[in-house]
């Protein structure tokens, strides 16, 4: 599990992350984070690319710009209770506690956040399938017993 901070808004949020949070944000949400963030992250955005552009982009790979907020705003909320189960304050996520989390924040606090929420998460991914490829043990084709 990875720990972190997050500043959103005027706040550090603290953060977790492991391989079950797609599986928790699924459970919360109905939402599949996995599959939708394959979509966004494959879209090549240009350095120099306007705000315009950038949506015309995501959209082109089927996500909107409302999509990705919402994706963010669970994903941090689902995160952060995970944070308060590692200090031993353990919540279970609900949707009235999804709302009352996000009312914690200003507008457009979470938006501004989108990249820092997106990388956490992607680098905890990509740590957790390193770690699985690192752990897995070779399979020698001649310790398998043939049930043919």
């Amino acid at each position: 599990m990875k720990l972190g901070k997050i500043k959103v808004g005027n706040k550090e949020v603290e953060v977790a992350c492991s391989a079950a949070t797609p599986i928790k944000f699924k459970l919360l949400s109905g939402l599949d984070l996995l599959d939708f963030f394959v979509k966004y992250f494959a879209v090549e955005i240009p350095e120099d690319a306007t705000e315009q552009e950038k949506i015309r982009l995501y959209a082109e790979a089927g996500t909107t710009t409302s999509q990705v907020e919402t994706y963010c705003a669970y994903l941090l909320y689902i995160m952060a209770i995970d944070a308060s189960g590692v200090s031993g304050r353990a919540k279970v996520p609900t949707q009235d506690g999804f709302i009352k989390f996000l009312e914690g924040f200003n507008s457009l606090d979470i938006t501004n956040a989108l990249d820092t929420i997106l990388e956490f998460w992607s680098d905890t991914a990509e740590e957790t399938a390193q770690a699985k490829k690192d752990t897995a043990e070779p399979t020698d084709p001649s310790q398998l017993n043939s049930t043919l």
